[in-house]
């Protein structure tokens, strides 16, 4: 075969594959030209990922910052300090109904550990469930209990759940032992 008819026989494949972008003439020194392979085809760039969450990346920082707040004010006291001094450092985290059953709970005899402190710290944090109204974020923390009988030293994981408010804030809805199934659910829908 001469090389003006491979080039016709090339040319005629190419045509009919549709590839018209791919119209070389071929010589008996030169390769076919490649074939783009589905690394190489064209196609629209990959969509931003960020923007597919309910909520911007900059929001659940927020969140996520209110929440670790919570959770070392929350496993915080010191049995010198009356419980409105506990209740003072989550009013501003927290929502009123949420203040509410803090008050409450702060206030029932024997709520306390007698003659105990605890220290509450942070390790990590981690989302749950996100949604636009509402975020429920997992905090870890490593908590530091001293009494009389002693030191003692333990791992607590709550699951925070944090609604929007104010405009641009979060704040803490409810929060609970992780363990417990926190799983979600719209704050004030019917069951």
């Amino acid at each position: 075969m001469t090389s003006r008819r491979i080039a016709a026989c090339a040319t005629a494949l190419l045509v009919a594959a549709g590839c018209a972008a791919c119209t070389t003439q071929l010589s008996r020194h030169s390769p076919p030209p490649p074939h783009p392979g589905p690394a190489q085809a064209s196609c629209a760039p990959a969509p931003d990922p960020t923007r597919l969450l309910p909520v911007s990346l900059t929001s659940m920082a927020a969140a996520a910052r209110t929440a670790a707040r919570f959770a070392a004010a929350y496993t915080t006291w010191s049995w010198r300090q009356p419980p409105g001094q506990w209740l003072a450092r989550l009013r501003p985290l927290a929502t009123a109904q949420l203040t509410r059953q803090l008050a409450q709970a702060a206030a029932t005899p024997g709520s306390t550990r007698a003659r105990q402190s605890s220290t509450g710290t942070v390790t990590s944090e981690q989302v749950r469930m996100l949604a636009a109204s509402m975020i429920i974020i997992t905090v870890q923390v490593r908590q530091v209990t001293t009494g009389p009988a002693g030191t003692t030293r333990a791992v607590t994981t709550l699951a925070i759940t944090l609604i929007p408010e104010g405009g641009s804030g979060w704040a803490v809805y409810d929060a609970e032992p992780a363990s417990a199934g926190d799983a979600g659910g719209v704050p004030g829908a019917a069951p």
